[in-house]
């Protein structure tokens, strides 16, 4: 069950045309039949929108009918309205492919949201290592970062961040005694690698290991992923020089002998912080 599937189940039977789901939006595309019985649209859809709300997301919700519909969670005072508008509108028109779009603008809103799980996960499995210390970059790692999953999923965390249900109620089993490792702390475990080595990135990027060790692990794409950083970290504290360049981490180790490799991002994710491979589901 997700919010976003209630929200569209409203407009009867819909095609799928697109949905894309990354750090910055969430756009969902979709047609539906003109002849779809809307009862109870304004109540039911009110409801969703006001939930939304509660929680500053920011959703556009637009039927491209002749004069476009736009209900917007910020502006709800209008949800009757609007709705009598689309109403009228589709009376006259003879058509089984009106446009329905959900999007949400994700910097708008006040916390870090998703509304398609299995979307997001297919995106950060996409990016490269560079590219994926890049996103959590924008994110502030001196506090807990809870991440709110508008869809019934099984609970995930790191050390540093919590990946919870809040649809269709905040059922989360995360360890919520989780705290994040304070300011000084983190400044304290950054000036110790860059005493034993050099971080070729460090100026763009300042995560610890923990940050991304997986903790409860009920999603094995998300494990896979986030292993795969926090080995790439595990190497980074460890070297003497360190450096990473799209998907690749290249480290030299000095000790009874120079080790001077190269390692995919592919291959870091392959093992979990034992140890064990982890094998992909696709």
């Amino acid at each position: 069950m997700s919010i976003a599937k209630e929200i569209l189940k409203l407009f009867g039977e819909l095609n799928e045309i697109r949905i894309v789901e990354n750090f910055s939006i969430y756009e969902s595309t979709h047609t539906f039949n003109s002849s779809a019985a809307l009862n109870g649209l304004n109540e039911e859809l009110t409801e969703y929108l006001s939930a939304l709300n509660e929680l500053g997301v920011e959703l556009t919700l637009t039927i491209e009918v002749q004069d476009p519909v736009r209900f917007i969670t910020s502006n709800l005072d209008t949800v009757d309205e609007k709705v009598e508008s689309l109403i009228e509108q589709l009376v006259y028109l003879d058509d089984d492919k009106i446009k329905i779009e959900l999007r949400i603008d994700k910097d708008q809103s006040k916390n870090f949201n998703i509304f398609n799980f299995s979307k997001f996960c297919d995106h950060v499995e996409s990016l490269t290592l560079q590219e994926s210390f890049e996103k959590w970059n924008k994110f502030n790692f001196s506090s807990l970062i809870k991440i709110n999953v508008w869809e019934d999923v099984e609970p995930f965390s790191t050390e540093s961040i919590i990946f919870q249900s809040v649809y269709p109620i905040d059922k989360s089993s995360v360890n919520q005694s989780l705290t994040a490792i304070c300011q000084d702390e983190r400044a304290n475990r950054i000036e110790k690698r860059d005493k034993c080595g050099h971080f070729a990135n460090a100026a763009q990027f300042n995560f610890i290991p923990s940050d991304f060790k997986p903790c409860v692990t009920n999603n094995i794409d998300l494990e896979r992923y986030f292993n795969g950083l926090f080995n790439t970290l595990l190497i980074i504290f460890l070297s003497d020089f360190s450096s990473v360049e799209s998907n690749i981490i290249k480290y030299r180790l000095k000790g009874y002998k120079l080790l001077s490799e190269s390692i995919s991002f592919g291959k870091l994710k392959a093992y979990d912080c034992s140890g064990t491979v982890i094998l992909a589901t696709h």
